[in-house]
């Protein structure tokens, strides 16, 4: 009886794995990650879901390597205060004054990181993408914004 169980176990395992590996080819060579788009970071989905082409994805690339020269010192910003941080706190003594300097100063990076993504979208906006693409974005943007809304509500509720 033990032996017949461990053949079936063994069986399924290979049906399973025969049948893993045909799903996995069956993907257009993606393997078992799946979509192609998702290599190709944070823009791999907004090529998926917008249908961006190749005119229009070298476009935004290289907008955004003008763009990294701006973002990458308030982003150094954003990390040297976080290390701050944590010295600002050792072993449980708290210096609320350093805490309250460092948080303002991360305050405005972020700031200043927010108003420099919204710029990038807005030129991406007016000059890579088509009225239809700009339509699905927002369609995009508003999901995004239901989910956080979602989520916030979610922290609203009392712990079960």
């Amino acid at each position: 009886m033990k032996r017949r169980t461990i053949w079936l176990v063994a069986g399924l395992a290979v049906v399973f794995l025969a049948v893993a590996f045909a799903r996995a080819s069956f993907r257009r060579s993606h393997g078992w990650c799946g979509h192609g788009w998702r290599h190709r970071g944070p823009l791999g989905l907004f090529m998926h879901e917008l249908g961006l082409n190749d005119g229009q994805i070298s476009q935004i690339q290289s907008m955004w390597s003008e763009e990294r020269g701006r973002v990458a010192p308030l982003l150094k910003t954003l990390v040297g205060g976080a290390h701050q941080l944590v010295d600002a706190n050792v072993d449980g003594k708290l210096d609320e004054n350093k805490v309250q300097a460092i948080a303002t100063a991360e305050g405005n990076a972020f700031a200043q990181l927010l108003i420099e993504k919204e710029r990038f979208l807005s030129r991406v906006s007016k000059t890579v993408l088509s009225g239809e693409q700009r339509q699905s974005a927002r369609k995009i943007q508003q999901h995004w914004l239901e989910r956080m809304d979602q989520t916030v509500e979610r922290l609203d509720q009392p712990h079960r």
